[in-house]
C-alpha cells in the first residue's frame, strides 16, 4: 500500500466513523423523540384524563354529602344538578379516552373495569337517594357512610387508581427503555469514537514514520553526494510507494550524470593522450630536422 492509499485509507476511516456517529446520534435523537412524543400524547394525556374522572369521583361524594347534610330541598337540588353535571363529565372523559388515550388491550379491560364500577356506583347512588325520598335518611346516611355506597364509591376509587397505576407503569416503561437505549448508544459510540482513534492514530503514526524515515534517509544521501561528489551512492528504496519511486528516480539520476562524468573522463584521456602523442612526433620531428641541418653545414668529405 503506498503512502496515498494509506492517507486515503486513514482519512476514510475518520470518515466512515464521523459519519456514523453522526448517524446513530440522529437515529437516537429520532428514537428519543418518539419516545417523549408517546410519552407526552399518550401517558401523560391518559394520566390527566384519569385524575380527571378520579377528581369527578371526589365531586360525587362531595355533593352526595352535601344533599345527605342539606335539610333544604334547594341545597339537595343544586347537589343533585351537580351529581347531573359529574356524571356527564365522568362519561365525556370516559368516551374521549376510549377514542384517543388507548395504549393496549389491558388497558382497555381497565377502562371496561372503570365503567362496571361506575355502573355499579350509580346504581347504589339511586338506592341512596330514593331511600331519602322514602324519608329513610338514618338508613340513607348508613349506606354513604359505612354501607352499600361507600363500597360502591371505594370500588370505584380503587378501579380508576389502578388504572392510573397501570399508566404511570406504562410511562416508566418508555422511560426505562429509552434510558437503556440511550445507554447502548453510548458504549456503542463511545466503543466507535475509540476505535476510530486508536486505528486512525496507528495509522496515521505509521505514515508519519514512513514518511519521515524515508525522506530524512533521502536527504541524507542527497547531502553526501552533494558534499563529496561520490556519485558511486545510491538512495535506498525500501516500498514501492512515491518515495521509493522517488529514490529510484535520483539513482536514475546519479547514474546518468556518472555516466555522462565517465563519458568525459574517457573523452579527456583521449585528447590527452593524442596530445601527448602529437607533441612526441614533433620533438622526433624537430631532433631529426636539427640532424639534417647539421649533416648539411659539414664539408663534403665528413658527410659521409
Amino acid at each position: 500500500m503506498n503512502i496515498t492509499q494509506r492517507l486515503l485509507a486513514t482519512l476514510s476511516l475518520a470518515l466512515l466513523a464521523m459519519l456514523a456517529v453522526g448517524v446513530g446520534g440522529l437515529w437516537q435523537l429520532r428514537e428519543s423523540q418518539e419516545c417523549f412524543t408517546y410519552f407526552n400524547d399518550n401517558t401523560l394525556a391518559s394520566v390527566r384524563t384519569l385524575s380527571d374522572l378520579r377528581d369527578t369521583v371526589s365531586t360525587m361524594r362531595v355533593s352526595l354529602y352535601r344533599y345527605a347534610l342539606s335539610p333544604e330541598a334547594s341545597s339537595r337540588a343544586q347537589a343533585v344538578a351537580a351529581l347531573a353535571k359529574a356524571d356527564e363529565a365522568f362519561d365525556s372523559a370516559v368516551a374521549n379516552y376510549e377514542r384517543s388515550d388507548l395504549s393496549d388491550e389491558t388497558d382497555r379491560k381497565l377502562l371496561e373495569v372503570d365503567r362496571a364500577a361506575v355502573k355499579q356506583y350509580r346504581a347504589e347512588r339511586e338506592r341512596f337517594l330514593e331511600r331519602f325520598a322514602a324519608s329513610d335518611d338514618e338508613g340513607a346516611r348508613g349506606m354513604l357512610t359505612g354501607g352499600s355506597l361507600f363500597a360502591a364509591t371505594k370500588a370505584l376509587r380503587t378501579a380508576i387508581n389502578e388504572h392510573v397505576a397501570y399508566n404511570a407503569g406504562l410511562g416508566e416503561q418508555v422511560v426505562t427503555s429509552n434510558g437503556k437505549a440511550y445507554g447502548l448508544a453510548l458504549t456503542v459510540f463511545s466503543a466507535i469514537i475509540a476505535c476510530a482513534f486508536l486505528v486512525t492514530g496507528a495509522l496515521g503514526y505509521s505514515l508519519y514514520r514512513r514518511i519521515h524515515n524515508s525522506l530524512a534517509e533521502i536527504e541524507q544521501t542527497l547531502r553526501y553526494v552533494s558534499e563529496s561528489l561520490d556519485l558511486d551512492r545510491r538512495a535506498s528504496v525500501h516500498h514501492e510507494d512515491e518515495i521509493g519511486r522517488t529514490a529510484v528516480a535520483f539513482n536514475q539520476l546519479i547514474e546518468r550524470v556518472a555516466s555522462a562524468l565517465r563519458a568525459v573522463r574517457l573523452a579527456t584521456d583521449s585528447v590527452s593522450t593524442a596530445a601527448h602523442q602529437i607533441a612526441a612526433g614533433n620533438e622526433d620531428l624537430s631532433t631529426r630536422t636539427e640532424q639534417q641541418a647539421a649533416s648539411l653545414e659539414l664539408p663534403p668529405a665528413w658527410r659521409s
